[in-house]
């Protein structure tokens, strides 16, 4: 019966924290800071240190009869938006944690990432240091990801042992991402930007006060707020406002469910409909 009723207050708790906004006050009474004209501009984003807007989902075979639901990869190269949004070749929309705290991605850094579970708290370290990209997990076997990135001019070469190795290559009209069988290239276009596709191009655009990418996401940029509008089988429909102030940002619908991501010092917090979920704490020493 005890089992039983533990299991009633976990169905009870998931349906409260799914029933959850962000706090309303909050949000009207904002010290709004402006957005600047929109631009989109071809990046890449080498880490993996992004906080998800918008994340895409893919399904996989766990048997012959069953599937499962997982996160989109993350894809290196994409488009910086303004606002500190990275959208990447993958249509994964996020927030570049590296240009919130104002780290160069050729600079050496220290960022610890924390998020709570059922059992333990989960860390994970990120540290840059050379030529050397460390992740470091604290989960029973302590496991460690070590990657070699050597940058030039035009050049981004990023090797692991025991994986496919790629590089990223730029040119005045190109931005090439180069691995086994996985390449692809953002063009330059007369009017913006496109990725040829086999049998298609993808093209992404910035006129006046909207960025395009692709018809999949539009995004109104009005001064104070931008409405990010997602098209689907129903047409255009709004997905999420975006504002800000001098050191937090929202993403949130039309019933104030959504994100709030929260810049204190050295450390971003990040919460979900007014749920803790997760932070990111830059234990980077500043350069001399």
């Amino acid at each position: 019966m005890k089992r039983v009723s533990v299991y009633i207050l976990f169905l009870i708790l998931i349906v409260i924290s799914g029933c959850a906004t962000l706090n309303k006050d909050a949000i009207f009474s904002l010290q709004r800071v402006p957005f600047e004209k929109p631009v989109i501009k071809p990046a890449c984003e080498l880490y993996n240190l992004r906080i998800d807007i918008i994340r895409q989902k893919t399904t996989e075979a766990v048997n012959d009869s069953t599937q499962k639901e997982t996160d989109m990869p993350y894809h290196r190269i994409g488009f910086d938006l303004t606002g500190g949004l990275f959208y990447d070749a993958n249509k994964n929309l996020s927030l570049n944690v590296l240009k919130l705290f104002n780290i160069n991605e050729t600079s050496d850094f220290e960022i610890n990432y924390e998020e709570p579970g059922i059992i333990f708290t989960k860390k994970i370290k990120y540290i840059k240091k050379g030529s050397e990209f460390r992740i470091e997990n604290n989960d029973l076997l302590k496991t460690k990801e070590i990657f070699k990135i050597a940058f030039s001019d035009s050049v981004i070469n990023v090797k692991k042992k025991f994986a496919f190795n790629f590089k990223i290559i730029k040119t005045s009209d190109k931005l090439m991402y180069k691995q086994f069988l996985k390449n692809k290239t953002i063009h330059k276009s007369s009017d913006g930007y496109y990725i040829k596709n086999l049998l298609f191009r993808e093209t992404f655009k910035c006129i006046d006060n909207q960025i395009n990418l692709d018809d999949d996401y539009v995004l109104n940029y009005n001064r104070d707020v931008v409405e990010i509008y997602e098209n689907g089988f129903l047409g255009k429909l709004l997905k999420y406002f975006m504002i800000r102030s001098n050191n937090e940002v929202y993403f949130y619908d039309k019933s104030y469910m959504g994100l709030r991501v929260f810049k204190n010092g050295n450390k971003i917090t990040v919460e979900k409909n007014g749920r803790f979920i997760c932070t990111y704490k830059n234990l980077t020493k500043a350069e001399n």
